[in-house]
């Protein structure tokens, strides 16, 4: 699956538990705000475990130095990605599995632990100019520093890869937005609300978007024919019998038969048809898939890009016209 289709996925699954809207599950309502930036983080989250891939949306977050086609500082990010792909034996293996799942949800909770109490920050703007006392400074709470940091690149990723900040034009605006200036200025200013303004619980939001992202990332995957290996660092086949079973040549069973062989012919053709589609959903590389979507990229998978879009903007409105329009949603679904 393209960086795309993952980021709009995230969005999309984080709209579904948390809107309270008809057409979504509805599991953990959030109000407003939350639903708006934990979306937003989702769908950065959702690109995390392409950290293996040298070539990925998070590998080109911070380009290269280049002057006249030489290069003179090289890509850290590129450096960084290439370095997790050998250490985690190549693209979509440790970083696409319950493991890696798992080391993204417990890095994204350490870092809520990185916190600035109030009295500290009012302290450092007052040194810095500014006068503000601690009650002014996140509602008293202080500075969620990790969250600001986590919520900056994952707003950053997410717009980079939803063309959010795409504009048209020659002018020096439109370029700088095209690139990854636009991204990152977006990824500052939502992360300093998410860390600093936003009423949410830092120890929840946090390690919920990255666990729900790096999962419906690998779920994404899935659906490709290329699989996932879930159960990484283990990626082994399936039984030997299941493979045996989906090749097996049933013999003809005659013209009639008799009513006692039926039954037995039936179970025959019934275990053929299941190990057949257990080998074709669980193939000899280990790596398990249910390749509705096709290749990554696959014109099904542009369509349901389309899809996933237009539902997350529903429900965005759905949310937004309730807080404007307070019980005006009996109407609308």
């Amino acid at each position: 699956m393209m960086g795309y289709g993952h980021a709009a996925m995230g969005a999309a699954g984080f709209l579904a538990l948390t809107s309270s809207s008809s057409l979504a599950l509805g599991i953990a309502p959030q109000p407003l705000p939350v639903v708006a930036a934990g979306a937003l983080l989702t769908a950065g989250a959702a690109l995390l475990p392409d950290l293996d891939h040298h070539d990925g949306t998070i590998a080109r977050s911070v380009p290269a130095v280049r002057i006249l086609g030489v290069t003179l500082v090289p890509s850290p990010t590129q450096a960084m990605a290439a370095r997790i792909e050998r250490a985690s034996g190549g693209h979509r293996h440790l970083t696409h599995s319950l493991v890696g799942i798992g080391a993204a949800t417990a890095a994204a909770a350490g870092l809520t632990l990185l916190h600035l109490p109030a009295s500290w920050a009012a302290a450092l703007a007052n040194r810095a100019g500014w006068v503000l006392s601690p009650e002014q400074i996140g509602r008293g709470r202080g500075v969620d520093v990790g969250v600001v940091l986590a919520a900056a690149l994952l707003t950053a990723f997410a717009a980079k890869a939803l063309r959010m900040t795409k504009m048209a034009g020659n002018d020096v605006g439109a370029v700088l937005m095209r690139t990854w200036v636009g991204p990152w200025v977006a990824g500052v200013l939502v992360g300093v609300y998410t860390g600093v303004f936003l009423d949410t619980n830092r120890f929840v939001l946090l390690p919920a978007v990255v666990a729900l992202g790096t999962f419906i990332h690998c779920l994404g995957d899935t659906l490709t024919t290329q699989g996932v290996a879930w159960l990484q660092p283990w990626h082994g086949p399936a039984p030997a019998s299941v493979y045996a079973a989906a090749g097996r040549r049933i013999p003809s069973p005659g013209a009639a038969g008799s009513p006692k062989t039926r039954p037995a012919r039936a179970r025959a053709v019934f275990t053929r048809a299941a190990a057949r589609a257990v080998s074709r959903c669980w193939p000899p590389n280990g790596y398990i898939r249910l390749p509705i979507l096709g290749t990554a990229g696959s014109r099904r998978e542009h369509v349901l890009n389309i899809a996933l879009v237009s539902y997350s903007m529903w429900l965005l409105a759905h949310e937004a016209f309730a807080l404007w329009v307070p019980g005006a949603t009996a109407y609308v679904i």
